[in-house]
């Protein structure tokens, strides 16, 4: 018994190490209109749907979106790639919950689509694919037509300048700020890029990279101020219009956040268990996704929390694991009175 123990517990250790060397979480979060809330789940390719009373609903299932964007009627638009192929899609949700293929699964897609955003011209930009040989980091615009362009970047590194003058390490989160600049998280900085091309550093080293993450979602309000996701060190940051960097919430030693967008009635933050405990999403374990909001009057509430689908699972197995071993404990310990 003491072995098949061994042998389960090594088991899982192995998948502990490969997961947590390849977890990436998501930070697709946006709010309509109307305050209802749609996430995107990287652990269980799925989209959820918060209503203002709470309750979570599946909306679309098989859906890897890292990013979610919402436009001015309502729909909301994820990415799907391939898991073995270089194949990517884009779809869009309508709020009557009827799903399509904007643009259709299409081989050697030249945008990365991790990193996406969408203009109310229905432009699309993200990052170029990752390709064999030496690594550029070029920020990608396609237009409705399916003319692709190069806004800004080149080889991969970090500088500031015009097109292809500047350099990205990595982009993850996007969104518009209300001049129509696109902000950017971009390994542990925060970028800002006129439609011109030209790129500034807002922000940063702002964080230090821990189990391979740094900063995630951004967003920006109404003044100018950006609010950003800083995984690494389980706290959202804020820069101000004026360049001033501090703590705008932190999020215990549990959870980290990973996306955040911000709506007339505050905040709301998807946050992931921060690694190593990330795990438990991979494996669909326990409680590992959940969303909170912070309201205007910087009272944090919990608005709701996802429980992998071998929850139950789990704690039998555990149960039975920790039972197993408190029997043998105690026929050992009345052999040895003996």
């Amino acid at each position: 018994m003491i072995r098949s123990v061994a042998v389960l517990l090594a088991l899982v250790a192995s998948v502990f190490a490969a997961s947590s060397a390849l977890a990436h979480e998501g930070w697709g979060i946006v709010v309509n209109a109307s305050g209802e809330i749609y996430v995107g789940d990287i652990p269980a390719d799925v989209i959820w749907k918060i209503s203002t009373t709470g309750k979570v609903e599946k909306v679309a299932q098989s859906k890897h979106s890292h990013a979610l964007v919402l436009d001015s009627a309502g729909n909301v638009y994820g990415t799907n790639p391939h898991f073995t192929l270089p194949i990517r899609s884009v779809w869009r949700l309508t709020p009557d919950s009827d799903l399509t293929d904007v643009i259709p699964p299409t081989e050697n897609f030249p945008l990365g689509m991790q990193s996406f955003i969408r203009d109310d011209a229905g432009n699309i930009y993200s990052q170029s694919a990752r390709k064999a040989g030496p690594q550029e980091t070029l920020l990608l615009k396609r237009t409705p037509e399916g003319e692709v362009t190069s806004l800004a970047g080149s080889t991969m590194g970090h500088g500031d300048g015009i097109g292809s003058q500047a350099r990205f390490m990595g982009i993850d989160g996007m969104t518009w700020g209300p001049n129509g600049d696109l902000y950017v998280t971009d390994g542990p900085y925060v970028r800002r890029v006129t439609q011109d091309g030209a790129v500034t550093t807002v922000g940063g080293p702002l964080s230090e990279q821990h189990w391979g993450e740094d900063l995630s979602g951004i967003t920006v309000d109404t003044n100018g101020d950006v609010y950003v996701a800083d995984f690494a060190s389980r706290r959202i940051l804020k820069i101000t219009s004026t360049g001033t960097v501090s703590t705008f919430l932190r999020t215990g030693r549990l959870w980290a956040p990973t996306g955040i967008t911000v709506a007339p009635s505050g905040w709301y933050i998807l946050e992931h268990l921060r690694m190593p405990f990330g795990i438990l999403g991979e494996l669909e374990m326990g409680p590992y996704l959940r969303v909170r909001k912070m309201s205007r009057a910087n009272e944090v509430t919990e608005l709701a929390r996802v429980w992998g689908r071998w929850s139950v699972a789990a704690v039998i197995i555990v149960a039975a694991v920790v039972g197993s071993i408190v029997v043998i404990v105690m026929r050992r310990a009345r052999k040895l009175k003996a």
